[in-house]
């Protein structure tokens, strides 16, 4: 299980740089100047302050974890690209996100994933997926407590199906259990067992 961002980062970083790496794995430093934030704190009010540390940390541009896209699609203007894709005129899911203080800021394969919006009194940052695809009405689920959290579960599954020192499906099952760890609560949990499932990602 991997348990903070440092390792993380460092991780990807190793398996970037193998023979057959994927330079989209990598997580990359710096992440957005505070211009950059003010730019989109001022136009998503209510921008989560853990997602906004991760924007600060990382550059997510054109980076993912396997299925998970850290960004809402390879762009040079992330700051535009979230704009847009939260823009009420031009959002498709707009009558799921917005009723329910989302933001859309990545994606699991083409299902948007969204962070929940920082309210008076309560703090937001919840990581919430939509499922569209083979759906006619599109559901909402519970993922992580946290942006960063999604990303330690993501690399974690992936640590498990990537290294041949680990036991490949009996090591997932075992990352699988132990979620809890990272502070996810049984929903959240059940529903990283039904999308690791769905994706495919067992090995």
């Amino acid at each position: 299980m991997i348990r903070s961002l440092d390792d993380l980062a460092r991780i990807t970083q190793e398996w970037a740089r193998e023979p057959d790496g994927l330079d989209e794995l990598e997580l990359r430093t710096p992440g957005l100047p505070p211009a950059e934030l003010r730019r989109l704190t001022d136009a998503l009010p209510g921008m989560p302050a853990s997602y906004l540390d991760i924007l600060a940390r990382f550059d997510l541009r054109a980076t993912s974890l396997s299925y998970f896209e850290l960004a809402p699609r390879p762009a040079d203007d992330l700051v535009q690209e979230l704009l847009e894709d939260n823009d009420p005129d031009g959002c498709l899911y707009s009558q799921y996100v917005a009723p329910n203080n989302l933001y859309m800021v990545a994606s699991w394969e083409a299902d948007p994933i969204c962070v929940a919006r920082d309210l008076p009194g309560r703090p937001g940052g919840e990581v919430i997926g939509l499922e569209t695809v083979g759906r006619v009405e599109p559901r909402l689920y519970r993922l992580a407590p946290s942006f960063a959290v999604a990303m330690l579960v993501t690399g974690s599954l992936l640590e498990a199906i990537h290294d041949p020192a680990l036991a490949g499906a009996p090591e997932l099952e075992r990352v699988l259990a132990d979620l809890a760890e990272l502070g996810l609560d049984e929903e959240q949990r059940d529903a990283w067992r039904y999308i690791v499932g769905i994706s495919g990602f067992l090995p």
